[in-house]
Formats: C-alpha cells, sequence, structure tokens
C-alpha cells in the first residue's frame, strides 16, 4: 500500500483548497502519474452537510480538485491557482448540462471530454482501502454523456425534476396541465398515461439503471413520479376507473425500484383538497410509499395569485399544505419570486407591488410551515422567475404594460435575499436553488 494512503481519515491536501475542513474519509490515494510516480492524489468520501448531499472529491497536489457524484458520475472540475478556485466546468443537477461561466458547453467541447477523463484515469491508479469501491469510478468521458443522453428519454425537454440528481430515477406518468396559469408552458389537455405506458417507462429506466450502474443501483435510493399534479389520477378515476390509482403508481415503482426509499411526487391545491385525508394517509403508507410532495403555490399574496391564474385563497393553500402534513408527507412548498417584476396593473388600473406582495408571501409562509426547531420535516422551495417562451406572462413582460419588469437581475436577487432571510429569522427551513432544476433547460433558453 501506498505511503498516500496510509493515513484512511485526514486528508492532506483538502487544506490548501478550503479554509475549513469538512466531514471526509480518504478512501484512495496514490500519485498523480502513475508512471514517474511523482505528485499526490486523494480520492475522498465527503459526509452529507447542511449544504450538500454525500459525494466524493478527488484532489490533487497540482491544483485539480474535482467533485462526483455519489453514483461515481463527474459534477465538476476545478482548478487551483493563485487567486483561489477557478471553474473548468460544472453541472449542477442531474439533467447532465455542463456550463463554463454559465455558458452552455455541447458535449463535444474538448475541455470537457478531456477533463473528465483525466478525472476518471487519475482515479484508475489509486489504492484503495476497498478496492470493490473501485469499480464505481470505471466511467469515461463518452460512456458518462452517452448515459446523460439516455436518460433523457425519461422526462419532457420542458418538464422540471425538483432536485434532480445522480441518484434519482424519474417516471412520467402523464402530459400537461388542465389549468391555464399564465407563466407555465404546460396548460393544455391533460394526458394521463395508462397503465401500460407507465409501466413501459418503468421498464425502460430499469434497463438504463441495469446497463448503467449495475451493480451499484442500490445508489440510486430517490425517484420521482413525474406528473404536473399525481392527484388528478385519483380525481378522474372517479369517472374512469380505467385510470390508475396513484397508490398502485407508487406501488409499481417501488417494485422495480425497490431501492427507493425517497419518492417524490407534484401535487396541487385543489387536487389536495378535494381528495379525502384517509387517502392521503393511504398514499403516504407510513413512509413506505409517496413520502415527499411538492406542493407549487407561487405566491402568498391573492391579487398576485388570482393574477397568475391561481385561483385559491390562501386559506385554500394552508388547508392544503396542513392536510398534506397531517398526513405525514415532508411537504416542500414552492414560492416564485420575480413573476410580477417590480409589480403589476390589474383590470381596474390598480398598481400592485411586487414588494408589498412578498412581504404578504412571508407573513402567510410564518403561519403554515413549522420552524425547523420544532422537529418538523418541511421546506420552502425558492424559484427565480424564468420567462418562458409562449406564455402570456412572458410576453407582458416584454410589452411592459401590465406588469413593470426589473431593470436589472440585481432586483431580483435583492428580493430572493430578502425572502430568505426573514423565513430563516423564523427557523423555517429555506432553499434558494430550485433554479437549478432548469439548469440549461428550454425553459433556461427561452
Amino acid at each position: 500500500m501506498s505511503e498516500g494512503i496510509q493515513n484512511h481519515y485526514f486528508s492532506r491536501l483538502m487544506p490548501q483548497f478550503s479554509v475549513y475542513t469538512p466531514v471526509h474519509e480518504v478512501v484512495a490515494a496514490g500519485p498523480v502519474d502513475s508512471v514517474s510516480g511523482t505528485g499526490l492524489a486523494e480520492l475522498c468520501l465527503m459526509r452529507k452537510n447542511d449544504s450538500a448531499d454525500p459525494h466524493y472529491a478527488l484532489l490533487t497536489s497540482d491544483g485539480l480538485y474535482a467533485q462526483i457524484g455519489y453514483t461515481g458520475l463527474v459534477s465538476s472540475l476545478k482548478e487551483l491557482g493563485a487567486s483561489g478556485l477557478s471553474t473548468i466546468f460544472q453541472r449542477k443537477s442531474g439533467y447532465g448540462v455542463f456550463t463554463r461561466n454559465g455558458v452552455l458547453l455541447p458535449n463535444t467541447d474538448a475541455t470537457l471530454v478531456d477533463g473528465i477523463d483525466e478525472v476518471y484515469t487519475t482515479i484508475s491508479g489509486l489504492d484503495f482501502y476497498d478496492d470493490e469501491r473501485r469499480e464505481l469510478f470505471e466511467w469515461r468521458a463518452q460512456q458518462m454523456l452517452a448515459r446523460f443522453g439516455e436518460y433523457s428519454k425519461l422526462f419532457g425537454e420542458t418538464d422540471i425534476v425538483p432536485e434532480y440528481n445522480d441518484t434519482m430515477n424519474v417516471i412520467t406518468v402523464s402530459k400537461r396541465c388542465p389549468r391555464h396559469c399564465i407563466y407555465c408552458p404546460e396548460a393544455g389537455n391533460l394526458e394521463l398515461f395508462t397503465r401500460e405506458a407507465i409501466e413501459g417507462n418503468m421498464k425502460l429506466a430499469r434497463r438504463m439503471q441495469e446497463k448503467y450502474h449495475g451493480r451499484f443501483k442500490f445508489l440510486m435510493n430517490e425517484g420521482f413520479i413525474n406528473s404536473s399534479d399525481l392527484l388528478w389520477f385519483n380525481l378522474y378515476r372517479k369517472k374512469d376507473p380505467s385510470i390508475m390509482d396513484p397508490i398502485e403508481i407508487a406501488q409499481m415503482f417501488k417494485t422495480y425500484f425497490p431501492e427507493v426509499t425517497k419518492l417524490y411526487t407534484f401535487v396541487g391545491v385543489l387536487t389536495t383538497n378535494a381528495t379525502s385525508l384517509s387517502y392521503l394517509h393511504k398514499l403516504y403508507n407510513r413512509d413506505r410509499l409517496v413520502n415527499r410532495v411538492l406542493l407549487g403555490i407561487e405566491s402568498g399574496d391573492e391579487p398576485t395569485s388570482r393574477f397568475l391564474g391561481k385561483n385559491e385563497s390562501n386559506a385554500d393553500k394552508a388547508r392544503a399544505v396542513r392536510k398534506l402534513q397531517d398526513a405525514g408527507f415532508k411537504v416542500k412548498v414552492i414560492v416564485q419570486v420575480g413573476m410580477t417584476g417590480r409589480g403589476f396593473y390589474d383590470k381596474e388600473g390598480n398598481f400592485h407591488d411586487s414588494r408589498e406582495a412578498l412581504e404578504n408571501t412571508a407573513g402567510f409562509l410564518r403561519k403554515v410551515m413549522q420552524p425547523y426547531t420544532s422537529g418538523n420535516k418541511n421546506k420552502v422551495l425558492i424559484s427565480r422567475y424564468t420567462p418562458i417562451q409562449g406564455t402570456q406572462l412572458k410576453q407582458m413582460h416584454e410589452e411592459g404594460k401590465v406588469v413593470v419588469p426589473f431593470s436589472s437581475s440585481s432586483e431580483l436577487e435583492e428580493q430572493v435575499e430578502w425572502l430568505v432571510h426573514e423565513l430563516k429569522k423564523d427557523c423555517i427551513d429555506v432553499e434558494a436553488e430550485y433554479e437549478n432544476a432548469l439548469e440549461g433547460r428550454v425553459r433556461m433558453a427561452a
């Protein structure tokens, strides 16, 4: 065993990359250049903390720092220089979209391909404490990029999968939404997939998982039932018994992916309130079926909600949140900042200031989201509004008559920072990185 791997728990190299040393374990070490035996490289397992899930980091004595997902897929490469770490490329989600300085990189980009291969080549020359773990990193750039390309078949170009990462399997079960919110491209005729189509998508995803992750598929313990609102299935099946029950969909998911312990889906205020609490209890099934739901309220200001096409009152929204909490779900409430710019004019010509609307939203969230200090497991996800091609709201932003747009992105960031600060003051769990789900997607390019 090489000298570099003798200390199992403390990285020699990490202090040169960071002012603090996060909790980690050195799982492999050795020379950067296996031929000449010069330099040092370490592969560390970075433990879960408040800002990141478990992942791996490759560090080299000549200044390279690569972040690698829990299933062995490279997510970023950085280089240490006189002014600190600079990013060579990165991806922020499981979509497989890489960027450099905010610019999308094609999969043929030489720096991207060569950088990914350099990471895996370096790892292949290291000594591992547990040699079976080495197999997790037996990727090369072309294979990894092909994997992301195949996985993109599991969802549509405009679909959003919140918190999508390398450990998640996505199964699409419907298209579009019967509602007509002015900011959303999904409005239209709802299509609920048949049992055969849903099972076909699950079989496809399982084949991909077997092909690319082999015996490490157990690491993919997260799942997402991709639908604008899963509870539409339950409401529509009352008129058409051939429509699949959401409980059956979740059971089928667990049959094909028994390793999944975190199963997410979208639900809506209207459908939640139209569904009995006893049914929601069964869908949750004491944490063994769907256990995480995402609820888009967009705004806690009623005039803004009506303007956007979401006609539920704050009382309706509060009832839905509490109902989902009572059923046992971990509830992630989504709010969007910047949808109305500085504000908007209603049909009567009255101006509604967006900052006042944001203050009302903060007040609403204080009432319905319990502080994390009470042991609650719910969260607020903040999305920065991105105008989407073909939507009525984007047109309003461009015309600047009904909606008064921000003059710069700094105004949007100020509102996001204000809302995060206000919620954290009240010990409400909040995350302002929801837009990572949009990274490099059609919505971002619109």
